[in-house]
């Protein structure tokens, strides 16, 4: 017990100090928004859906065949649904969290899809992980 206590009380003394990192001032933010939002959206309506090939030069081969159906097509209700006639939906509300996300690389726009995040400064993003880089 004694030698935990020592290298607990030496861990804590030694702690490093808490450092805070920018990411960006509130007038790099603005030009950011402005870049996106200038000439109508311009920039927002020339960005392109990232793929994860996006940025490869040349062609991508894919192996096999083309897609074939291997029956009807159809859905599998949830358990203990079985039974009940299925409905069509006609108004999907999807949250407003729910958007794209809009970066570059070098000179071109990018997009994909993305949530907001709720979180103390309103600033967090979750995207897919192709998306990341």
């Amino acid at each position: 017990m004694i030698g935990a206590t020592l290298v607990t009380s030496a861990n804590a003394a030694t702690a490093p100090a808490k450092k805070v990192v920018s990411l960006a001032s509130a007038t790099e933010a603005q030009k950011i928004g402005n870049y996106w939002t200038a000439n109508g959206g311009a920039n927002l309506k020339a960005a392109t859906q990232f793929t994860d090939n996006a940025q490869q030069s040349g062609k991508v081969k894919l192996g096999g065949g083309d897609a074939a159906p291997d029956g009807k097509a159809g859905t599998v209700p949830p358990i203990g649904q079985e039974k009940l006639a299925p409905t069509k939906v006609k108004n999907v509300n999807l949250p407003k969290t729910i958007g794209k996300v809009f970066f570059t690389i070098g000179d071109k726009e990018y997009w994909c899809s993305a949530s907001s995040i709720q979180s103390k400064y309103h600033n967090l993003v979750a995207t897919a992980g192709h998306c990341v880089f």
